[in-house]
């Protein structure tokens, strides 16, 4: 049964209560994107301007004690690397987790296999929309590209731009989509990279453990099939 509470502020810089921002998750005055019709739309890649190896990589992950560790990835999110909404200002990783989780899904608008997963990632962040987690879309390109790329999604949902991958970098990903949860004490609590359904469902089941909510259906109906995605650093 799913635990209704209220999670006032989710969506706001740190420290900050909403102020009336529009629709689910809005952050306050985001400029609408003219050319996107709807969150039904299928997202268009944006011309690549990232080069990177096209190196086979298979994302692995296993727990130990009921903690993530990865293969490569660290397993404590580094405090100070900043995460800077559309519209609003910069504040340091341990800033955004002072009251909920932090659970980030990291795209590359520049590449197909992001844009394919877009709709499934905006399926399965609304499902925690009044959980006691905040959920974020961490984008690697520049505001204006993330708004282009993300049309309505720039408005439901809580936006990082990431065009220099200091975040992605900092917290050692290495194929784009990625799915990111983050305890409040910054210990990594799962990675899922690339597009696996199997993996990407163990994380928010735990995920949903966590906050006592309802689980989102992994894959779901027109979810594409597993692919590896792309090199999150070119």
């Amino acid at each position: 049964m799913v635990i209704e509470q209220a999670a006032t502020g989710k969506n706001e810089g740190p420290g900050v209560g909403g102020e009336g921002g529009e629709g689910r998750g809005a952050l306050l005055d985001q400029d609408l994107v003219l050319d996107v019709t709807g969150t039904g739309q299928m997202a268009q890649p944006l011309h690549r301007v990232h080069v990177g190896d096209a190196r086979a990589f298979l994302s692995t992950s296993w727990h130990r004690g009921g903690r993530a560790t990865f293969g490569g990835v660290p397993t404590d999110a580094p405090a100070d690397v900043a995460l800077v909404p559309l519209n609003g200002s910069s504040h340091p990783l341990e800033q955004w987790l002072t009251t909920f989780h932090l659970v980030l899904g990291a795209l590359d608008p520049f590449t197909s296999e992001s844009a394919w997963l877009l709709p499934t990632l905006a399926r399965i962040f609304r499902v925690y929309d009044q959980a006691d987690c905040r959920v974020a879309i961490l984008i690697t390109c520049t505001a204006d590209e993330a708004r282009q790329f993300l049309g309505p999604y720039a408005e439901e949902f809580l936006t990082f731009a990431d065009p220099e991958r200091e975040a992605v970098k900092a917290l050692g990903l290495e194929r784009l989509p990625a799915l990111v949860h983050i305890r409040q004490d910054l210990s990594l609590a799962g990675v899922a990279e690339g597009w696996h359904p199997a993996e990407w469902r163990e994380l928010t089941d735990r995920l949903s453990l966590a906050m006592s909510w309802s689980r989102p259906t992994i894959p779901g109906r027109g979810d594409p099939a597993a692919y590896e995605g792309t090199p999150a650093t070119g």
